[in-house]
């Protein structure tokens, strides 16, 4: 079957035809008629001014349309399908998982994007008259459309996680809620940190082209990186299309993990691209009177490609306690090693590949001190293997691993940080001439990156601080591996045959 009817559906639901088309005529009456009073009250000589200003109202319009409204549209549908039990009804229909997805993708969004097509002639118009004014011609109305084709492409990432989490939770999660915050208030020294951010987000492609198009003219240059915008739109429909197949398994069988391990090393390879093109590209875009230095780009980006690695992680964990169980109820002994414990290794190697390959570029560390990056792979090794226990622990005892998870990065990787943050900071106050050694920072794996990536006044002070935080995150990791060990032990003896019993 096809996914038609689920559209038709759901843009029913938004008023149909004749409310779409109202709202349609009523845009393009409403821009008609204060481009009209905006002209007629400003000279000839000052239009330049009134194209300008309407070209950024229009492109406004367009981002919010679909950055804001149709994402937003997607968590309601789905959101309004949980509560009314129309999701089960969907799942017993013979509708692929894709036929779903493309029908949420399509239905709920429809008002949005019929606005933006309209927009986009009238756009184009404004764009035109502008770059006439300017004296570029043609070259506005180029910069225009391609700046929305960049837009489209960011929408349609958008559009999958948005998705992908309204169906992971029930279209509890407000999503957009938590992107926009981030996007107000820490948005731009997250893209500062992470400079792969910039990519995903279309500050190298949407927001690119329209700086060329609306201010760069007055300052008579025209930035931009062609090959950063194609990696842009590259990188996020790659990753659109990892989670849109993530969201065919989620929508089908509520129960069982969006990602599979295959697929969540799939996002997490892509993930790696993007922060080593951001670290490659970050130099066209550090064009600002502070930028942030190499090491503390290095830091981020390693910190967030290890974060995506807990999503493979995760469904490795989870396979290893089904085989476990499956194994027990069969009264056979889990093996001690199964091939889904060897991931954590795997990951480990994938994050030594990728801060290896982001050092020459950026960190320009000489080729003496390229072996220091081995204390934080070491550590990321400890961190994921740590990681894989708390897994295995949440889900044998039936607890969310979400916040198994978060608990385990607050205590053993964030609170070394803001001890030793705070330990920095009464030093500061109290005009103390004693400097930390950096030995809380160092019991965190991301501690151990920015020690080792820092440096001290004695290599040999740092290297004994690195050596200790290793020992304690070894001995974290050991003592994980022997709470999963016993949580094994029980599973066996709740399970086990029952011991014959002596009648007196």
């Amino acid at each position: 079957m096809s996914f038609v009817a689920l559209t038709k559906a759901h843009f029913r639901l938004s008023g149909g035809w004749r409310q779409n088309l109202l709202i349609i005529g009523t845009y393009v009456a409403l821009v008609v008629a204060l481009a009209s009073a905006a002209y007629c009250a400003t000279n000839p000589d000052e239009y330049r001014v009134v194209h300008g200003t309407f070209l950024i109202l229009v492109s406004v319009v367009q981002g919010g349309l679909v950055l804001l409204v149709a994402p937003s549209a997607i968590r309601r549908a789905v959101f309004r399908d949980f509560q009314s039990g129309m999701i089960e009804s969907h799942r017993l229909t013979p509708l692929s998982g894709l036929s779903l997805v493309t029908g949420y993708l399509t239905g709920p969004t429809a008002q949005a994007f019929l606005l933006y097509a309209v927009g986009l002639p009238i756009g184009g118009y404004f764009a035109r008259a502008y770059g006439q004014s300017l004296g570029i011609g043609a070259v506005s109305v180029v910069d225009w459309y391609l700046s929305q084709l960049c837009l489209l492409t960011l929408a349609i990432m958008e559009l999958a996680l948005v998705l992908l989490v309204s169906l992971a939770t029930a279209g509890r999660a407000n999503l957009m809620a938590l992107l926009v915050f981030f996007g107000v208030f820490v948005g731009w020294g997250l893209v500062r940190l992470v400079p792969g951010l910039a990519l995903l987000a279309g500050l190298w492609s949407a927001g690119r082209l329209l700086m060329n198009l609306l201010w760069v003219p007055y300052a008579g240059a025209r930035p931009g990186n062609p090959a950063a915008m194609g990696w842009a739109m590259l990188l996020q429909l790659a990753i659109a299309t990892t989670l849109l197949v993530a969201a065919c398994r989620k929508v089908r069988a509520p129960d069982r993990p969006a990602f599979t391990v295959r697929l969540g090393l799939v996002l997490l390879m892509l993930a790696g691209l993007t922060l080593a093109a951001g670290l490659y590209f970050a130099d066209s875009f550090q064009q600002r009177p502070t930028p942030v230095e190499p090491y503390w780009e290095w830091v981020a980006s390693a910190t967030v490609f290890v974060l995506v690695g807990l999503l493979p992680l995760s469904a490795a964990a989870a396979e290893r306690q089904r085989q476990d169980r499956r194994l027990a109820w069969s009264f056979s002994t889990p093996p001690r090693l199964c091939r889904f414990d060897a991931l954590p290794l795997l990951l480990t190697v994938l994050s030594g590949a990728l801060m290896f390959a982001m050092v020459p570029r950026r960190l320009e560390l000489p080729s003496a001190q390229l072996s220091r990056v081995g204390w934080p792979v070491l550590a990321v090794g400890l961190s994921f293997w740590t990681d894989y226990c708390v897994i295995y622990l949440a889900r044998s005892r039936g607890r969310s691993t979400f916040l198994a998870l978060v608990l385990s990065w607050l205590v053993l990787k964030a609170l070394p940080l803001a001890i030793e943050m705070g330990m920095i900071l009464i030093a500061v106050l109290t005009d103390s001439s004693r400097v930390s050694a950096g030995w809380m920072a160092g019991l965190s794996p991301v501690g151990t990156m920015v020690l080792t990536v820092v440096g001290s006044d004695s290599q040999s002070d740092s290297r004994w601080v690195l050596i200790g935080g290793l020992a304690v995150q070894s001995v974290l990791a050991g003592l994980a591996t022997l709470l999963v060990h016993r949580a094994r032990d029980r599973l066996l003896s709740r399970l086990g045959p029952a011991r014959p019993v002596a009648i007196p």
